[in-house]
């Protein structure tokens, strides 16, 4: 527990950080825009102060442009804070002077605004109280010029209509602009650190959903071995001790060999199972599909049967449809353990002497197989639960105990291939399990 508190508060830490950053980055981004902006500005009022002979003004304008170059070198060098400082304390400086020259009634001191918004967007993560120290200052200084600043003025130049009514223009639209920059910038950070939550959260939710699987995985895997595998295990061990020499007639140890000979292949397929079960559940398992000829798939199912036995006297129907060179698209180690555990479950639910039937055909979907059997069959709501993906446990018609890995491990193996295992069923009269590959 302490441990996972801590690690919460390790991706707490990483998470604020991560979020400080692309703040940090953005506010630099756009510092290098409010450079740009204000060394346009300064050369664009210039050149209009010298037209309406205005030298005061525009030596002030044209005296921001060498503070505009120490801000490029301060940033270029690494400096981003100072580099930061001096831009703000240059912009106001410039402003300032504007206003003092020409009046604040030439709306100057509305450029306040968005160098006010620019500090506090620029300045982020550790310098976020410079910026609020910056824009105190700024926000004084707007007050106290727009309030004082003819009275500050010996001699206010007086100026005609039309060339108050540019210098007003030129100011309005310059901060409107500006702000329609910063608040671009102010969305496009937004969405970078929306996209920066959501990334988060898919994986958190992707980390959420391994650990129920892990969990799931351990209470399954702990069942099984309490109870599926230590049961024969145990019977096994208990009854090696009746097989000496002499202590049983030769044909009742005979058929307890033959049971013992069972059990441990049910024991292996189980284990066999768990091992398959778990690594899928850890994705494990790679899905590597190759084109596997039809006859070397009909080879395997016949030599599996075979090796399953004869201890129930059980008929086994081969019916597959022969085309010569038939290829399927699929991956051979998945596809046979599907086989095995498809006949191993007819097998078990299959009474002595039952039949199996396996065969195979050309289907809309490619090729299709089925695996049918002569046994106890299932009730309709079985049936439904094993359509919908479902697995359940019964004993077999030896108490061949179950514990639902098999057809689980079916599912989820064809649902790599696209495919989906289709069961029919009718309740004492047999079941029959199909499902489809595509043709190559």
């Amino acid at each position: 527990m302490i441990s996972s508190a801590s690690d919460n508060s390790k991706k707490l830490a990483a998470n604020q950080s991560a979020r400080e950053s692309i703040l940090e980055e953005k506010g630099k981004q756009l510092h290098v825009a409010l450079m740009i902006i204000v060394a346009s500005y300064s050369a664009i009022f210039f050149v209009v102060n010298l037209l309406l002979d205005q030298k005061e003004q525009a030596f002030v304008c044209l005296a921001a442009l060498p503070g505009v170059t120490i801000t490029y070198l301060l940033y270029n060098y690494g400096y981003y804070y100072y580099s930061k400082v001096w831009n703000s304390f240059q912009i106001s400086l410039l402003i300032t002077m504007i206003v003092l020259f020409s009046g604040p009634d030439m709306f100057a001191t509305a450029f306040f605004v968005p160098i006010v918004l620019g500090v506090l967007i620029t300045f982020q993560g550790r310098e976020r109280i410079t910026g609020y120290v910056i824009s105190a200052i700024l926000l004084v200084l707007m007050v106290v010029l727009q309030i004082m600043g003819w009275h500050i003025i010996t001699h206010p130049m007086p100026l005609d209509p039309i060339t108050r009514i540019i210098e007003q223009t030129i100011n309005i639209v310059g901060s409107c602009v500006v702000i329609i920059i910063q608040a671009l910038f102010l969305i496009k950070t937004n969405d970078a650190v929306q996209e920066k939550i959501f990334k988060q959260a898919e994986d958190l939710n992707y980390r959420n959903e391994q650990l129920k699987t892990a969990v799931f995985t351990r209470d399954k895997m702990m069942s099984v071995l309490s109870h599926d595998l230590r049961s024969p295990l145990a019977l096994l061990y208990s009854g090696m001790d009746v097989l000496h020499p002499g202590r049983l007639a030769s044909d009742v140890q005979a058929k307890m060999v033959e049971q013992f000979k069972s059990r441990t292949g049910q024991t292996l397929d189980l284990v066999d199972n768990m091992l398959l079960w778990s690594r899928l559940q850890k994705e494990a398992v790679s899905y590597n599909p190759t084109a596997v000829n039809l006859e070397q798939m009909y080879r395997f199912i016949e030599g599996y049967c075979r090796l399953l036995g004869s201890s129930k006297n059980m008929h086994f129907v081969f019916d597959f449809t022969h085309r010569e060179n038939a290829r399927v698209l699929c991956d051979r180690d998945m596809i046979e353990a599907v086989f095995r555990n498809l006949i191993s479950n007819s097998y078990k639910f299959t009474p002595e002497g039952g039949t199996i039937t396996l065969s195979s055909r050309s289907c809309p979907q490619g090729w299709c197989f089925d695996v049918k059997d002569t046994g106890t069959g299932m009730a309709p709501q079985q049936v439904e639960m094993l359509n919908n993906g479902v697995s359940f446990t019964s004993e077999g018609t030896n108490k061949e105990k179950g514990n639902g890995l098999g057809i689980q491990l079916v599912n989820d193996f064809l649902t790599h291939h696209g495919s989906r295992l289709k069961v029919t069923s009718t309740s004492g009269a047999g079941s029959t399990f199909s499902f489809s590959l595509p043709l190559v």
